[in-house]
């Protein structure tokens, strides 16, 4: 991670990365519970624009918006 990060910030010692072996969208949210995250940020898999707000149930990203107990922003 820190080697994306533009010397001088202090984006790397804010960030976090970590790797778990579980339902993803439940892992996420229960991580962003447990230590209070300001922000989730996720990559979407492509969507057409169209169809990217009726995300299906089933979506890892579509879960996590909906149970998060922060903002989440999404990326494609």
């Amino acid at each position: 991670m820190n080697d994306h990060v533009r010397s001088g910030s202090d984006l790397g010692e804010r960030t976090n990365c970590e790797l778990g072996f579980c339902r993803a969208p439940e892992a996420i949210v229960a991580f962003a519970r447990d230590r209070g995250v300001d922000l989730i940020v996720m990559g979407m898999r492509h969507l057409d624009p169209v169809l990217a707000g009726h995300l299906p149930e089933t979506d890892t990203a579509y879960e996590v918006v909906r149970t998060a107990p922060c903002p989440v922003l999404t990326v494609r």
